[in-house]
């Protein structure tokens, strides 16, 4: 009888502690795809200021 209990209370404890990493695994991937957008941006934003202090560069009378 005792041991029934103990094979209960173990599974609703593994069961639990479950679904809090998956939780917690699913709250990671929603910050990793946010983050990677966020980067996807900041690098879009860096290669058209770069390209923009090129084409400045590139005609000499702007550049003056």
């Amino acid at each position: 009888m005792i041991k029934n209990v103990i094979m209960f209370l173990l599974l609703v404890i593994l069961s639990i502690g479950r679904f809090v990493v998956d939780r917690a695994i699913d709250s990671l991937k929603t910050t990793i795809a946010a983050l990677h957008i966020k980067h996807k941006k900041n690098t879009v934003r860096t290669k058209v200021k770069e390209l923009a202090k090129r084409l400045v560069a590139a005609i000499p009378v702007v550049g003056c």
